[in-house]
């Protein structure tokens, strides 16, 4: 009896033991150390990394750490895809491709733009519209001259040439929303309908009233049987 309960006490003793290990192997279990590279500064999307704005680290990732992409490779020589703060690590989605073409194209609408927004263009074709580019990162904001210069895939290059050399008017909108999908369009009168709709719940319309016409004589009361 007195060797049963020894057992059973060194038995409860081996299962805490083990339950602690997995617990601690889960918290500090995954941890690696890694390169990494710091922004020294703030950074404009599209500029382009060298030792004057990005600097190497030596980091330690734990736990879900492990799983965020940190850039290890050096990034000098490419660009930015995004406006940086400094003392961020970059990510590997921070970088631009590396074969971009930098395009010239006439905007005729846009809101204030600086180096380094990321816009989405949009083709303004009669009553309709429909986005050509999404994500396009401005390399020069519209001047007097209407003009802006931006960063496009490689691949793409003769597509925007043929847009820029056309007389098609072309609209850059600055939006922090998913705004569909390149290719989408949409006419005037399914813009006007969706917007009515979407806004449906809020918008009151008033009964227009003719003040020349004359108000309806009101029903006679049905008379009451005797």
């Amino acid at each position: 009896m007195h060797r049963g309960r020894i057992f059973g006490v060194v038995m409860l003793i081996g299962v805490f033991a083990v339950t602690s290990m997995v617990l601690l192997v889960s918290a500090f279990g995954q941890q690696i150390k890694a390169d990494a590279w710091y922004t020294t500064r703030a950074v404009s999307a599209g500029e382009v990394y060298s030792p004057d704005n990005v600097e190497h680290r030596s980091i330690v990732l734990r736990g879900a750490q492990v799983n965020l992409g940190v850039l290890a490779s050096k990034p000098y020589g490419q660009r930015a895809s995004r406006n940086l703060a400094g003392g961020l690590p970059l990510r590997e989605d921070d970088i631009l491709a590396r074969d971009i073409a930098s395009v010239g194209i006439k905007v005729n609408l846009a809101p204030p733009l600086v180096t380094g927004d990321i816009v989405n263009v949009y083709s303004i074709t009669g009553n309709s519209a429909r986005m050509i580019g999404r994500g396009v990162t401005i390399d020069r904001p519209p001047g007097g001259d209407r003009v802006a210069t931006v960063f496009v895939p490689g691949r793409e290059e003769l597509s925007w040439a043929a847009v820029s050399a056309s007389s098609t008017q072309l609209m850059m909108i600055k939006s922090s929303a998913a705004a569909g999908k390149l290719g989408d369009q949409i006419s005037l009168d399914d813009a006007i309908k969706a917007i009515t709709a979407a806004d449906a719940n809020i918008t009151v319309v008033p009964q227009l009233v003719d003040p020349g016409a004359k108000a309806a004589s009101p029903a006679p009361s049905a008379t009451p049987k005797r």
